[in-house]
């Protein structure tokens, strides 16, 4: 276990039990019944955002970096550190609140079941740097390499626009603001007129063969082919995106739509059923794994249809969108509303796994089962489900 905390870099002690050395306490999480179906590999959960204990130790919790940045609040799975992030760790941009004991934690999983456990540690004031994973360590990442980027959009108090897997796709903002009402802590906020984040991406970097689209989203209200996101096609084609969402032509029904390999053969669109309505979060995610091009809202399946061979692959050097599509090589059907958590993957992931998503970013405390806050010594051990695994 030395060795592992070498090359992990960390400043902790060798390991004695569920937590480092030095820690004084810890807390289980068991990903809760109903919540997961089957097994899934390297699955990225958000623990429960609110927790007194995350407090600082002069604000009445456990958390005793002297930094108060939350900095000892770790995640293992009872014998090594996990990979996790702590959105938008250290200075202004942070999710930690150490008055009110909030954060945004994000852990990977290896094997993710029900049943599954992983611990909290805290109350090491020997630690004053951060544990967790950064966007630059793709070796030790919370996102696996199948994600090719995630856009939190709000960090704390503080809109960002970066990239949280190493590969660096980080947004330019145009005049979209921060808003604390999102689905994951805040968001950000789209007026519906020009304001948008736009992604440069080298060749075909975000145009994968197969693929997952997903995000959430929240309408002020829209008119037809509003855009919550789409993947880059070369302009001048049909249509400038690989996949796109949009508001449809009533502006209130989610259709999916993508081009089959660089000939321009559409696939789909295809629609939910019912309406989507104002002012409410909906987590919608957009897949195909070259067959199927299938479009889910909350984790269910809303209209599917089916085909052959790999998705757009001509997407050049030209953005990636979020709240606007790039039509002829100029912005429009900005979104009007709030968008947050925006993620494409190079798979099409299973139902299992767009349920599990959905149900852990809707409800963390539902999704989790708590265990209390326990004093750890060394020689404190547990029965505990492993977690195992590892592929991307």
């Amino acid at each position: 276990m030395r060795l592992a905390a070498l090359i992990l870099g960390w400043t902790m002690a060798a390991w004695g039990g569920i937590c480092p050395a030095n820690y004084g306490w810890y807390q289980s999480y068991t990903v809760a019944a109903g919540q997961i179906t089957g097994t899934l590999t390297d699955f990225p959960a958000v623990l429960p955002i609110s927790n007194t204990n995350w407090k600082t130790t002069g604000n009445g919790g456990k958390s005793a970096d002297p930094g108060a940045q939350g900095y000892d609040i770790v995640v293992t799975d009872g014998a090594n550190l996990m990979q996790f992030e702590l959105e938008g760790h250290g200075g202004s941009s942070t999710t930690y609140d150490g008055t009110a004991g909030s954060a945004v934690i994000w852990v990977r999983i290896p094997s993710a079941a029900v049943g599954s456990i992983v611990y909290v540690c805290m109350g090491n004031s020997s630690i004053s740097t951060y544990q967790g994973s950064t966007n630059a360590d793709a070796t030790h990442s919370a996102w696996a390499s199948k994600f090719l980027a995630v856009w939190h959009l709000n960090n704390g108090s503080t809109a960002s626009y970066a990239d949280a897997t190493p590969n660096g796709y980080n947004g330019t903002n145009t005049s979209t603001t921060a808003t604390s009402s999102g689905q994951v802590d805040g968001a950000i906020a789209l007026s519906g007129s020009s304001q948008y984040v736009s992604v440069a991406q080298s060749a075909n970097a975000l145009t994968p063969a197969n693929f997952t689209l997903e995000g959430w989203v929240y309408s002020g209200g829209q008119t037809a082919y509003q855009t919550p996101f789409a993947e880059p096609r070369s302009p001048g084609a049909a249509y400038d995106f690989a996949v796109k969402l949009d508001s449809g032509s009533s502006g209130n029904k989610m259709r999916c739509y993508a081009y089959k390999g660089n000939s321009g053969t559409l696939i789909g669109p295809i629609s939910e059923s019912g309406t989507f309505s104002t002012s409410t979060w909906y987590h919608y995610a957009c897949k195909w794994d070259g067959t199927n091009l299938v479009l889910y809202r909350n984790g269910a399946n809303v209209g599917s249809t089916t085909g052959t061979g790999s998705a757009n692959t001509d997407g050049g050097t030209y953005t990636f969108s979020i709240g606007y599509n790039n039509y002829s090589g100029t912005p429009q059907g900005f979104w009007n509303g709030r968008l947050d958590e925006v993620r494409l993957q190079n798979v099409g992931q299973s139902d299992a796994w767009i349920a599990a998503t959905y149900n852990n970013a809707s409800a963390p405390a539902t999704f989790w089962t708590v265990g209390s806050l326990t004093p750890y010594s060394p020689s404190t051990k547990v029965a505990r489900r492993l977690i195992s695994g590892g592929g991307n």
